[in-house]
């Protein structure tokens, strides 16, 4: 299959790539939570928000990462912000993350310096639920049939042979 691209080879191969991370200046903004991924990168994993932040008359999407197991305490803070509730029990997490797709928070853009290696580091804290998503609480969803509860009972009647 052709594509115009095919006629620009020449300007692709002397295009610099302009890609700079883009960071929230240190400041509390109102957010909208527009996707939460749960990723492997291969080195670990991570839950991945993504974020709009209206700026400048301009809608800005920012990500905020949480590192899995070392920054759990940060999604169950977040957590807590959007529902005033946590799960009792972490496998039951994504389907809360599902949840908060959609809703409003404050948020603080926070820059540190590390003491021990002198690199910055842009966090995002959530603050305050400004608006809900508008889909139901997590614990108000039918139980999840997960393989950790163990098997289905079933009687002779239920069995397909």
């Amino acid at each position: 299959m052709g594509s115009f691209f095919n006629f620009y080879q020449e300007e692709y191969d002397k295009a610099e790539n302009p890609r700079q991370r883009m960071y929230l200046p240190d400041g509390v903004y109102s957010a909208v939570i527009q996707a939460v991924d749960e990723v492997d990168n291969g080195k670990g994993s991570m839950v991945v928000w993504t974020l709009t932040v209206p700026m400048d008359g301009v809608l800005m999407t920012v990500q905020s990462t949480n590192y899995i197991p070392k920054g759990i305490g940060f999604l169950k803070q977040a957590l807590e912000v959007i529902f005033d509730d946590k799960p009792e029990r972490a496998r039951d997490i994504p389907r809360w993350l599902e949840s908060a797709v959609g809703a409003t928070v404050e948020i603080e853009a926070k820059t540190t310096k590390s003491e021990s290696n002198g690199r910055e580091y842009h966090n995002i804290y959530f603050r305050k639920l400004v608006s809900g998503s508008g889909k139901p609480h997590p614990r108000e969803l039918p139980p999840l049939n997960d393989p950790a509860d163990g098997f289905k009972q079933a009687d002779d009647g239920e069995l397909p042979f």
